[in-house]
C-alpha cells in the first residue's frame, strides 16, 4: 500500500492535557500549520525554484480535488497525472530519505491521496462510491513512541 501524506496537522492544545478519542491516543482537534522553508539564496533562481515548487503542489491539489483520495477508484489519465505530479515533487525533496529523520516526519498527518482501493474495482464500478462518504483519516507518527 502506498501512501502518500501531505497535510501536516498539530495539536490546538498542550499535549499533556489532550482530550483523546475513544479509537486510540489521537487527539480530537487539530489545527492546521504551516512550516515556511528558511534558506539564504545566492541568485534569483531559488526564488524562481520555489514558485515552482508552490505552482506544482498547487496542481496537485487541485488534481486531488473531487476523487476521495482515490480511494474509490480513479480513471487511468487522473492517475497517471497525480503520480507525474508527485514524482515531481519529490525529486525535490530536500530530504531523500525521510525515515531515516523521523523528527522531520514528527506529527499528525492528513491522508490527502492514496493507491489503496476499498473493496476492489469491481464493487466500485456498481455505485460504491455514490453510497460511502469517508471522513478525514489521520495518521499520527510520534518519533519518542
Amino acid at each position: 500500500m502506498n501512501i502518500m501524506k501531505l497535510q501536516r496537522f498539530g495539536p490546538v492544545i498542550n499535549r499533556s492535557r489532550l482530550n483523546t478519542s475513544r479509537f486510540g491516543d489521537k487527539p480530537l482537534w487539530f489545527r492546521p500549520f504551516t512550516v515556511i522553508k528558511v534558506a539564504e539564496q545566492s541568485s534569483g533562481f531559488g526564488l524562481v525554484e520555489d514558485e515552482t515548487l508552490a505552482q506544482k503542489k498547487k496542481e496537485l491539489y487541485q488534481s486531488l480535488e473531487g476523487i476521495n483520495r482515490g480511494i474509490f477508484g480513479i480513471p487511468s489519465g487522473k492517475k497517471l497525472e497525480i503520480e507525474s505530479l508527485v514524482k515531481q515533487l519529490e525529486s525535490q525533496n530536500p530530504t531523500p530519505e525521510p525515515t531515516l529523520e523521523l523528527d522531520k516526519v514528527d506529527g499528525c498527518w492528513r491522508l490527502v491521496y492514496s493507491t489503496i482501493s476499498i473493496l476492489g474495482s469491481r464493487r466500485t464500478k456498481l455505485g460504491l462510491r455514490d453510497f460511502i462518504s469517508l471522513g478525514d483519516f489521520f495518521q499520527t507518527i510520534d518519533k519518542a513512541k
